[in-house]
């Protein structure tokens, strides 16, 4: 595992001099690299200095240096994001008939970001109106868009330097992950408290009747199971019926069920990060077992010296 930072046309390679590395990949957020660094007379470095994180012909991450602290002990601890943090800048934009890949593009253009392997989403968004709101917020929600009116998830991250539109089903790995295979602990948790629905109402104003048209799809046996819970949206008024119809029972497809979580300590495993899905087979869950393929929410490596763990948190397909 190698630590390279590059300062005003200098390289130098601080793996020698690192204690400790954490590197973070999160769906839809920057990733972090944190490296305890010795300081020494002869390294210089600076906010905005690109670091990396190589592991043999393994490129791992590659981001800027946003935050140093100091401590007497002269370890400098260095915060670095790839360039998704970059996302975190506000704007306003009118979109007409673009797909979210288009959109995306777009602002990375604007942005001056660096983007490479960005694969077409089928879905043109007909019109989409976003006032001062993050330029992750505004492709994140024209990727939902795609997902409503498809059913298909697509994820944005920074692969070593240049931002990337994959579709999830093809970011899957073969490694398999359980009690007899890298993990060390788990934490198993269900929930209905955060974006579970099982009621969908959408809504769109009508200009010819002067009133507003209403779509509403539920599922009676989760409700009489977890109460009401309700998603509302406001539709472009050109939105044909039929359209309509299909979106809100695609939400209810994807959003009317248990969303389960699986935490898992194990080994380190660099092939790994957010958006990869990996199979999971544990035994030991107290009154359930799992066996099923699921998607990395977000993993954090921990490196010390030859030592390297991982925690994942992971959710189901």
């Amino acid at each position: 595992m190698e630590v390279l930072i590059e300062s005003r046309g200098k390289t130098f390679n601080v793996t020698h001099l690192c204690s400790n590395i954490e590197w973070k990949t999160e769906l839809n957020k920057a990733a972090t690299l944190k490296v305890n660094v010795q300081r020494v007379d002869e390294l210089a470095f600076f906010e905005g200095d690109t670091v990396k994180l190589i592991d043999g012909d393994r490129k791992l991450f590659k981001g800027y240096i946003f935050k140093k602290d100091r401590d007497k002990s002269q370890i400098i601890e260095v915060t670095a994001y790839d360039q998704m943090r970059y996302l975190k800048n506000k704007d306003t934009f009118i979109f007409k008939n673009k797909t979210a890949s288009e959109i995306a593009v777009h602002i990375f253009k604007q942005f001056e970001l660096q983007y490479g392997d960005i694969q077409n989403t089928p879905f043109k968004i007909e019109k989409l109106i976003e006032d001062n709101k993050t330029l992750l917020d505004i492709i994140q929600g024209a990727l939902d868009k795609t997902l409503i009116n498809t059913g298909k998830i697509y994820v944005v991250y920074d692969d070593f330097g240049y931002l990337t539109i994959k579709d999830i089903d093809s970011l899957k790995t073969n490694l398999i992950i359980g009690d007899e295979s890298l993990a060390t602990n788990f934490k198993y948790t269900t929930s209905i408290d955060s974006d579970v629905y099982n009621r969908i109402k959408l809504f769109k104003d009508n200009k010819e009747t002067g009133k507003r048209d209403v779509y509403i799809v539920f599922d009676s046996e989760n409700i009489s199971k977890w109460g009401i819970l309700q998603y509302t949206e406001k539709l472009n008024e050109n939105i044909p019926e039929g359209r309509a119809n299909q979106q809100a029972k695609t939400l209810l497809k994807v959003r009317n069920r248990l969303k389960r979580t699986l935490s898992i300590d194990c080994i380190g495993f660099t092939q790994l990060r957010a958006g990869n899905s990996v199979g999971v087979f544990i035994q030991e869950l107290g009154d359930i077992s799992v066996n099923q393929l699921m998607i990395i929410d977000s993993v954090t490596h921990k490196i010390k010296g030859r030592h390297h763990t991982m925690s994942l948190n992971l959710i189901y397909e």
